[in-house]
């Protein structure tokens, strides 16, 4: 990419060479388009001094030598998958430890809610005794 912008700056840069040797254009639009060009060959060497960062990033992370040069083959395919939503919905949920840690705090409530429901109503208590009078 950046070497696709560096071959516009040039062409631009021709361009406005030859319009100034022309007559129809100023100066100003060959020093713009010279800047233009310098700035974009910095990118080149920006884009480049990535791509080898990069690829010694990769190769510490691998465990190979800084030095061994690394090829990556392109073999991503496009394969269609269906997906059903409310199934991935479901399990994103339960493996949400929060989730479950919240449904457990409101059983725990509605549980406390009811004992406390239970103890408001009346008790009756009865009791009896069978025997024989002699």
């Amino acid at each position: 990419m950046a070497d696709a912008a560096l071959a516009r700056s040039e062409l631009n840069l021709r361009s406005a060479r030859g319009f100034f040797d022309v007559g129809t254009k100023p100066k100003s639009d060959v020093t713009r388009a010279e800047v233009e060009v310098a700035n974009a060959r910095v990118d080149v060497i920006r884009a480049r001094n990535l791509v080898r960062f990069s690829e010694t990033s990769l190769a510490n992370a691998l465990g190979l030598e800084a030095t061994v040069p690394i090829e990556i083959d392109d073999i991503l395919t496009y394969e269609p998958v269906t997906l059903d939503s409310t199934q991935l919905l479901a399990e994103a949920l339960g493996n949400r430890p929060e989730l479950r840690q919240s449904q457990s705090r409101l059983d725990a409530a509605r549980a406390q809610l009811s004992g406390a429901r239970a103890r408001y109503l009346p008790d009756l208590t009865v009791n009896g005794s069978a025997g024989t009078v002699q």
